[in-house]
């Protein structure tokens, strides 16, 4: 839809074409009916945090496990930005993780 409104190949279209967009149409805070580009790139980039946070985590502590690593690595990045259930949901699948081989 971008790339049609913006009368560019779809491999053309820049992430910041893609916000001006969003911000010109008003759609970056449309709520549940709309799914803007910045909203996907906003978690894309939150996604890319806690990656990263997790490969340093991973790499700096070898005694712990991939329980532990992987909640710190979720408190520290993703569960400020997380609603209450969500946060429940998140720390109740790291139970289920296995031990780190």
């Amino acid at each position: 839809e971008t790339a049609a409104h913006l009368k560019v190949h779809v491999d053309e279209v820049t992430l910041q074409q893609m916000v001006e967009l969003d911000v010109a149409n008003g759609t970056t805070h449309a709520g549940k009916k709309a799914a803007p580009a910045s909203r996907t790139i906003l978690r894309l980039l939150w996604f890319f945090d806690f990656i990263a946070a997790l490969l340093d985590n991973l790499a700096s502590s070898p005694d712990k496990s991939l329980k532990q690593i992987c909640s710190k690595t979720y408190e520290e990045t993703l569960a400020p930005r997380h609603i209450w259930v969500l946060r429940r949901a998140a720390r109740s699948g790291m139970g289920l993780l296995p031990p780190k081989a």
